[in-house]
């Protein structure tokens, strides 16, 4: 009991100082945060009709090798250990179902607890009630599922409970959440100017999908190489995604007089200074059949082409036989669960009366 209390009170003067959070860092020193990376090159320019495009290929950069920093270091940080963190009761997503994945992706990268950003915690009596990073935490312990001892970053938070939750309702609803867009040309700087692949990108952070990320950096490409375009809409930062891909796979497929033609009609869009229904703009551009696939002239192998119906009790069907594309015969057999025995003995009997007839003038 002593030494759980000595440790209780370290822990809350450690609150008032900074901790070092590197193994490198003795004494005391303050960590450093790491360095911002290098302009990138210069990129390579094509000369068009919109001006200067960027041909970075990022949507294909999946051979870029950088990893995600280290979380750079916050003043007031200390380390706890995962067994002296807690649940809040008041968080929103306590008990919530569903967030194994997302923490088992956040697993990944918690082999070293340094490296996420600090939690939000608000001591307790028992301990430190996490108010905001309860996903690292979980993370961490399954990380680290036989060593409790494992610490983590935290910011203690100098307040009430009826203060965090205002803090957490702000977070939530004070602040508006990225467009399909917006989180696109996130997603193309992080590959561009960081240098971190598609696949980092998916494995840090679990909501998203390989080919989510793929088709966002597309149409973030298409969003900013073709600005006077996009422009023309009433809401440009919520077109949606589909629109710039396709947008953006015409442009690079179609000669210079197609070209020519989009941009024509655009100035004539720009000019009648009448805002774009997204949902219309690939139909205004005169491109909206180009872009849109080919339909199938096969049949689809599963609808009948005819059908034969088979007559059991008192010449009611029970069933039929269906030829299928390709000549497939299919039979279609009755529901048992809903006839008596004596409905499904004379619906035996008609099948077995016509398969048996069926084979008598194969023969």
């Amino acid at each position: 009991m002593e030494n759980t209390k000595a440790t209780k009170q370290q822990l809350e003067l450690a609150l008032h100082e900074p901790a070092p959070l590197c193994r490198g860092d003795q004494g005391g020193a303050p960590h450093n945060p790491p360095q911002a990376p290098e302009a990138p090159p210069k990129e390579q320019t094509l000369e068009g009709p919109s001006g200067k495009i960027r041909d970075d290929g990022a949507e294909d950069a999946d051979e870029c090798e950088n990893n995600f920093s280290a979380a750079p270091a916050h003043i007031g940080e200390v380390l706890i250990p995962v067994k002296d963190l807690e649940e809040w009761v008041y968080h929103p997503t306590v008990g919530a179902k569903g967030q194994t994945a997302i923490v088992s992706h956040i697993a990944r990268t918690a082999t070293d607890p340094t490296a996420l950003e600090p939690i939000l915690v608000l001591k307790t009596a028992d301990g430190f009630a996490i108010i905001d990073g309860r996903k690292r935490w979980h993370a961490v312990q399954q990380a680290h599922p036989r060593n409790s001892d494992v610490a983590m970053r935290c910011i203690a938070f100098e307040g009430t409970d009826a203060e965090a939750l205002q803090l957490i309702a702000g977070r939530a609803c004070g602040s508006a959440l990225l467009t399909d867009i917006q989180l696109g040309r996130l997603l193309l700087n992080l590959v561009r100017v960081a240098g971190i692949s598609q696949k980092t990108i998916c494995e840090r952070f679990a909501t998203l999908k390989k080919d989510q990320v793929s088709l966002k950096i597309k149409a973030a490409k298409a969003f900013e190489q073709y600005p006077s375009i996009f422009a023309l809409l009433e809401e440009p930062e919520r077109v949606a995604i589909d629109t710039c891909v396709r947008f953006g796979q015409f442009m690079k497929a179609a000669s210079d007089n197609e070209r020519r033609a989009v941009f024509e009609r655009a100035q004539q869009l720009s000019l009648a200074e009448k805002p774009v229904k997204a949902p219309t703009l690939m139909a205004l551009l005169g491109i909206e059949e180009c872009s849109k696939p080919k339909s199938s002239l096969k049949p689809n192998p599963f609808e009948p082409v005819s059908l034969e119906p088979v007559f059991g009790h008192d010449d009611q069907p029970v069933g039929a036989v269906e030829l299928l594309a390709d000549n497939v015969t299919r039979v279609r057999l009755p529901d048992p669960a809903v006839m008596s025995p004596e409905e499904r003995k004379a619906a035996a009997a008609a099948f077995i009366e016509h398969i048996r007839l069926a084979s008598a003038l194969v023969v």
